[in-house]
């Protein structure tokens, strides 16, 4: 009878054991299943379908746009898309910055103030900077929505872009404010890694 009962106990802690390491194993597991998502981009395949899927339902809406380092307000013609999203042409953003863009392939680049920013066609994704310790690094960040080629003119997210230029944005009625003391929104950008200076996937 206390051969029984030992060989009871020993059953439980062997089975309360391998539960405790298949738990283990699967939060490991989890956690670096989650930690290589933030890392990796999208695949190609997957990219590609999503493409055709930003721009359902779009129109087209005239703004007054005003800065802080503008004496006059610029009348811009924005793609307000599905999902409240704000798309302005780069050429038209580059004026307004006082900046300089260029599209090589799939690629959109905007300089402004010696800060250069690049974006990837229908990939929701930015290449710009942070600051660590002081230090300007170049990051990659997710955003909400990509550039998109509409009507054979590139546009690009307003508010994400803009963040990036670390500048904030404020929508009253048909007119946008924008600024470095115009309040910001962080969550037009969320970091996802460090990359080496020119660097693009």
């Amino acid at each position: 009878m206390v051969l029984f009962d030992i060989n009871k106990v020993i059953l439980k802690v062997v089975l309360i054991a391998v539960v405790i390491i298949l738990a283990l194993s699967f939060i490991k597991t989890g956690q670096k299943q989650h930690y290589e998502q933030n890392l990796n981009f999208p695949d190609k395949g997957k990219l590609e379908e999503r493409g055709k899927q930003w721009l359902k339902n779009y129109q087209y809406v005239d703004y007054k746009i005003t800065t802080t380092f503008r004496k006059e307000p610029y009348d811009a013609r924005l793609i307000e898309a599905e999902g409240q999203y704000s798309l302005i042409k780069i050429s038209d953003l580059a004026k307004i910055l006082y900046g300089e863009y260029s599209i090589s392939g799939d690629y959109v680049t905007l300089t402004v103030y010696n800060t250069t920013i690049t974006l990837k066609i229908n990939d929701p994704h930015l290449w710009g900077y942070t600051i660590v310790d002081g230090v300007k690094k170049r990051a990659v960040y997710r955003i909400p929505y990509p550039a998109l080629v509409v009507d054979g003119e590139v546009y690009i997210p307003v508010r994400s872009t803009l963040r990036a230029l670390n500048m904030g944005v404020l929508y009253a009625g048909d007119k946008i404010f924008f600024g470095q003391d115009v309040p910001k929104n962080d969550t037009s950008l969320i970091f996802e890694k460090f990359v080496e200076e020119g660097e693009l996937k």
